[in-house]
C-alpha cells in the first residue's frame, strides 16, 4: 500500500487513516455515525466542452487563509502545491 500511495504523492499514513474512516462509516453494527469532516465528497472535473472552468479553492487552516484559482489543465500541479501546503 505504501508504494501505491507514494506513487500518487500521498503519505501511506493518510491512506491508512482514510481506510479506517471508511471502515467506521460502513460499520452499521457499531451504531457510530461519521462526522461531516470524515465523509468523502466526490468531485467531478469537467474537461470537455468549449472552455473548462478553473479550479477554485478556498481553505482555512489555523491563521492561514488561502483563496486561489488554478487552470484545470494544470490540476496535477495544483494537487502537488496543496500537498506541500498542508504538510
Amino acid at each position: 500500500m505504501a508504494r501505491v500511495a507514494l506513487s500518487h504523492g500521498l503519505n501511506a499514513n493518510l491512506v491508512h487513516k482514510w481506510r479506517r474512516t471508511i471502515g467506521r462509516a460502513s460499520d452499521v453494527s457499531s451504531g457510530m455515525q461519521p462526522s461531516r469532516q470524515e465523509l468523502f465528497v466526490p468531485v467531478v472535473v469537467n474537461t470537455a466542452g468549449e472552455a473548462a472552468q478553473p479550479i477554485k479553492i478556498e481553505l482555512r487552516r489555523g491563521a492561514l487563509a488561502v483563496s486561489l484559482t488554478w487552470p484545470v489543465d494544470r490540476a496535477e500541479h495544483c494537487a502537488a502545491w496543496l500537498r506541500e501546503l498542508l504538510r
